[in-house]
């Protein structure tokens, strides 16, 4: 729903070292929350929290894992995003009409 604040979490495992994880819209790399994983286990994590506007319904958000070590061996997973959002509507009134002078009954 537009402008709701919403949570993604993405998880990468397996990697030594850790991998490098990081968001991207459309594209555009976004500034998410990492979470520090000791160097043992492997796993690295990192969540986004985003309030879409309707401008975002369709856009490709993905989680890029890179593992430091290993340059331009990057690997991905992907979403696409459904904003749902409210109509707009404008009233005009027609060309040859003034609001002052309508009454009804006036075409």
């Amino acid at each position: 729903m537009e402008g709701q604040h919403t949570s993604f979490r993405c998880e990468s495992t397996g990697s030594r070292p850790p991998a490098t994880l990081s968001w991207w819209m459309d594209g555009v790399m976004m500034n998410a929350a990492n979470e520090q994983v000791p160097v043992e286990t492997n796993v690295s994590s990192t969540t986004l929290r985003l309030a879409p506007t309707r401008h975002n319904d369709g856009a490709i958000v993905s989680c890029r894992a890179e593992n430091p070590a290993l340059p331009g061996a990057a690997v991905e997973d992907i979403i696409k995003l459904t904003v749902h959002f409210v109509p707009r509507v404008e009233l005009k009134a027609g060309n040859s009409q003034v609001l002052a002078a309508v009454k009804e009954g006036d075409e």
